[in-house]
């Protein structure tokens, strides 16, 4: 049976684990995807650039946020086990 110091421990785990400054890296990444972005539209206006440079600025954002959901279910799944 888990302790409730078990759970606040695993808790605590859970949100140093948080992509808190993926934020940043996000916003970074953000950027350069408008640098790329303008690039293309100055230099020949290829539009598999841009959509390519979205699409991974998108994958990018979406694979954080499902790692982080994903750790958050498995503590929520091994609490419920035990309480």
């Amino acid at each position: 049976m888990t302790s409730l110091d078990d759970l606040v421990a695993a808790l605590q785990v859970t949100r140093e684990s948080l992509p808190h400054g993926a934020v940043d890296e996000y916003r970074s990444r953000l950027d350069g995807v408008e640098q790329q972005v303008l690039m293309a539209l100055r230099t020949s206006r290829d539009e598999g650039t841009v959509v390519a440079a979205i699409a991974q600025a998108r994958e990018d954002g979406t694979a954080q946020i499902r790692n982080c959901l994903a750790r958050l279910d498995e503590l929520i799944a091994a609490a419920g086990n035990h309480w």
